[in-house]
């Protein structure tokens, strides 16, 4: 074996919590054992987090597919597969995804005219 780390397709790597849905200090129940959820602030140095929902909101359904144009082969199969899965079984619309749904929808409809982004 060469040393290298085999590259992961899909799977879960973070635990994303929304912070309106808990108390800071309480405890969240995993797997592997019990977390306590603690606020930390956002600084420079941190990575940034964005949330999709590609179930509920057609934007991050069109973000994801498009990541998976241009991402790494394992990666792109197992994104492929996912937005195969929410298509058969059809899009819950959230709050955001119905406000998101035009220009989703002006998106798509340009690119099968052949319109160029703005």
């Amino acid at each position: 074996m060469s040393g290298k780390k085999e590259v992961d397709g899909l799977h879960e790597k973070y635990l994303v919590i929304r912070r309106d849905h808990i108390v800071e200090g309480s405890e969240v129940e995993l797997d592997n054992g019990t977390v306590r959820v603690e606020y930390i602030p956002s600084d420079p140095g941190h990575k940034k987090l964005f949330v999709l929902s590609p179930a509920t909101d057609p934007a991050a359904f069109l973000a994801l597919w498009t990541y998976s144009r241009f991402c790494f082969p394992r990666l792109a199969t197992d994104l492929k597969l996912l937005l195969a899965a929410i298509r058969q079984h059809g899009m819950s619309l959230s709050q955001t995804g119905r406000l998101n749904l035009p220009t989703a929808l002006d998106a798509m409809i340009g690119r099968i005219v052949g319109e160029d982004d703005d």
